[in-house]
């Protein structure tokens, strides 16, 4: 890694130079994208493959799958219980929670000085 590139794919989404950067300029970092709880009952591996299997019985390809799989998640979404939904919501609010808590430490906690943190 080159100490020019400040957001190196291998080093995470939080890398020290960035952190210091967004505390002496106040730009630079921004919060994670919050998850829906669509997005959460879609990454439950029988539900994937359900979303999959659907969307290529409606013809999904390479250029219009994506698509497809999103309207096929969402009818199946929608066609859950509303009991089924709020759990979801609510293991979608606590990973968002969980979520903003780890960058709120990462951003204010001071930098690591550990010779193998300062060498990433």
């Amino acid at each position: 890694m080159k100490d020019k590139d400040l957001d190196p794919k291998e080093s995470g989404a939080i890398n020290p130079y960035r952190v210091l950067l967004h505390r002496l300029t106040g730009v630079g970092l921004v919060k994670g994208r919050h998850r829906t709880p669509i997005e959460v009952w879609r990454k439950v591996a029988a539900n994937r493959e359900a979303i999959a299997a659907a969307a290529k019985d409606r013809g999904a390809n390479k250029n219009t799958g994506v698509t497809i799989r999103g309207q096929v998640a969402k009818e199946m979404f929608d066609s859950l219980s509303e009991e089924t939904r709020d759990e979801y919501a609510a293991i979608a609010e606590q990973e968002n929670k969980e979520m903003d808590e780890g960058w709120e430490q990462n951003v204010k906690s001071p930098l690591s000085t550990t010779p193998a943190d300062r060498q990433k």
